[in-house]
Order: C-alpha cells, then structure tokens, then sequence
C-alpha cells in the first residue's frame, strides 16, 4: 500500500480491484487521522494506485459494497468537542469505480461512529447503533436507520433492543440481518445478540453468547449458520486474554452452541471465507501483557498465526503463517480464490515514546492450497 494503515476497510470491487479506505487514529489527539481521507486500489495482482480521497478525515465509519458496484461510507467521526473529543458524522459518500469519484447522498438522521452496517436483498443498507458525539453529549445509541440507493435517502426504522456500538452484523440467507456482541455504552463487551426483519422493520432477539465478544469476527458459512471467532471478552485490557472458544448461531431455531476453539486465542483478527467453504483466520492480538511487565515494556506484538475451520467436521488445522505480525488489519477475498490481507499494525511503542502502534503498508496473499 500507499499508506501505513489500521482499523481500515476493504471492499472487493466487480472488476476484481479492491477498495481501501480509513485509517486509525490512534495516535492523532482529539480526533480523526487527516490520512484517512485517503483512497487507495488494489489490482489484485501487485500493484496499488491512489483514487480519489474523501472529503475530510473519517475514522470509525461503516462500508459497504453496492449491488450496483458503488461503495458508501458512512457515518465515522472527526473533530474535536468539550465532551468526548471527537464529532460524530451524520453524513456520507459514495464511491463510484467506473468514475473513480466520491459522491455524497443524504444525511442520516442521526450521527454516529462505529455503527454496523449490513447490505439487504432488495439492495437497501441497514445502519445500526454506533455512538452519537456532539459538543454537549456522548452516548451510544440503538436506533437504526435504511438507506436506499436510488433515491440517495435515508429513512428511520425500528430500534435495536440494546444500545451498542462496534458490533459485527451479517445478512443471513433468509434476508435478515444478525447483529451480534459489540460494546455497551460502558464499553463493557456484550454477550447478546438480535435479527432484523427487513419486511417489519422490527428488531427480536437471537440469543447470547456464551461469552462476551469485542474485537471478534462473525462468518456466514455456506450451511447459512454464522461462526462468531475469538475477540476481546472484557476487563482489564492490559491482562485478560484473548478468546480461542468459537460459536456458532442457527437461524432455524435462533440459539448458540459451541464450536471448536482455536489453537491461538486472538481478538483483532482477520477472518475469510474460503471457497471450498472453509473460513481463514488470521493475525491478531493473542496475548497480554505478560506477568511482571508493564506498559512501558510495551503490548506484545500480533501473531502470525493463521488457522482454517471446517464447518462440516467442526476443526481447526494450523496453515501456513503470515510473513509479518498483524493486527487490526483487513482482508478482501480475490476473484482468483485467495485472500489479501493489508495493513494493521505490527506492535506499539512503549508510553514513553509515545505508546503508538508500528503501522504496516504492506500487504501478503494467502493461497489456499499452496502452504
């Protein structure tokens, strides 16, 4: 890449590019990294180029994928307030590949950063929950908005039973959308779950986890069961590990049960589906701080380790590693069958430097079948 990034999107588009955009801004005080109004593209082989950036620096947006090819970008956040630091956006852009320009529909009705997102059958996106920040408040919300594409609207519709933010979503086969885990208004991850119902707009619950889950990644598999793998289960962040458990939902009947844990336990991880329909899961933090350590020693690096599920023999097999340690990185399935994985970071710095993480602008592509 271009650019050194974390906590970033990418979007395979229909030519077999991949979009990426967004950058963390953890070291940038008071608000959103200016490199992330940076765009760049993949052209599935080797090689990148600079498209056109946003408007403005936006760091913790949703994505999604068009059915008509484009890419939105909403919500996210940037600036500087009294309250919570940074300002939530109520706006978004629409990036056009044949054009290789961003557009800007409507508003949402409400601001938000860290908002799920998730594409409908009818070609809608469903946005839900996220934080809304202004100069006088900081909240997490539950309410949940549609947008359409070919009006550029957005409209309101039902609310999520519980407030959060962070959460992983994913349309299920029947047209609904599972929204799981995320973090509270605490930041306490969550163990529940819900299913939004396109036809009512109505939200119901699916169930819980077995543990709380931040930082985790949700897959759906072929069997149309979703496989919800490791994240952050809450605490100290500076001494809880990591989860290796795995678990697995059932629309039909709308319950949990476990799944086979990994050998690694990991939150920050990257996670594909392969096309043989076994899911890759890759990198991320796998550890704390070790007994004796402190801050200043600095956080443990990522591992390089990579893992295969089979969903129908419910089991993990180690795979070949990644060349580099990352975490908070992305991963984009090529049309060839193999998977990019970029960016993320290679470790942090210790306070004193200041405590910031190793950014990578490199990228690696895993071959299944040619470990």
């Amino acid at each position: 890449m271009k650019l050194a990034r974390s906590y970033f999107a990418a979007l395979p588009l229909a030519d077999g590019t991949v979009l990426v955009v967004g950058h963390d801004n953890t070291c940038t005080p008071g608000g959103a990294n200016e490199d992330s109004v940076e765009a760049e593209l993949f052209d599935g082989t080797d090689a990148w180029a600079r498209t056109a950036p946003l408007n403005a620096p936006r760091d913790g947006f949703a994505s999604v994928r068009l059915r008509d090819g484009r890419v939105l970008v909403t919500g996210g956040y940037t600036g500087v307030t009294a309250t919570a630091g940074v300002l939530a956006y109520s706006s978004a852009r629409i990036y056009d590949p044949q054009a290789g320009t961003w557009s800007k529909p409507g508003l949402m009705h409400v601001a938000r950063y860290q908002p799920s997102a998730a594409l409908l059958a009818d070609g809608r996106v469903l946005v839900a929950g996220g934080i809304y920040a202004d100069e006088n408040s900081f909240d997490t919300r539950a309410s949940a908005e549609l947008f359409d594409p070919g009006t550029g609207k957005w409209s309101v519709t039902g609310s999520m039973k519980t407030a959060r933010s962070a959460a992983s979503a994913v349309t299920l086969d029947d047209g609904r959308v599972l929204v799981v885990g995320g973090v509270d208004s605490d930041g306490d991850p969550l163990r529940t779950a819900e299913v939004f119902d396109p036809d009512s707009g109505r939200w119901s619950s699916a169930g819980s986890l077995a543990k709380a889950r931040a930082g985790f990644t949700l897959t759906l598999l072929p069997d149309g069961s979703v496989l919800a793998v490791g994240g952050d289960p809450g605490g100290s962040w500076a001494s809880d590990k990591p989860l290796a458990s795995a678990e697995r939902f059932d629309p039909s009947s709308g319950t949990w049960s476990p799944a086979a844990a990994m050998a690694t336990p990991r939150t920050l991880h990257v996670a594909a589906l392969l096309g043989d329909g076994t899911v890759l899961v890759a990198g991320g933090n796998d550890r704390a701080l070790k007994p004796g350590r402190t801050l200043d020693d600095g956080f443990p690096p990522p591992t390089t380790s990579a893992e295969i599920y089979d969903p129908v023999t419910d089991s993990w097999t180690a795979t070949t590693p990644m060349k580099s340690p990352r975490a908070a990185a992305a991963a984009a399935t090529l049309a060839d069958g193999s998977v990019l994985v970029a960016g993320g970071y290679s470790g942090w710095g210790p306070m004193s430097t200041p405590y910031c993480p190793h950014e990578l602008a490199t990228a690696e592509r895993y071959v299944p079948g040619g470990e």
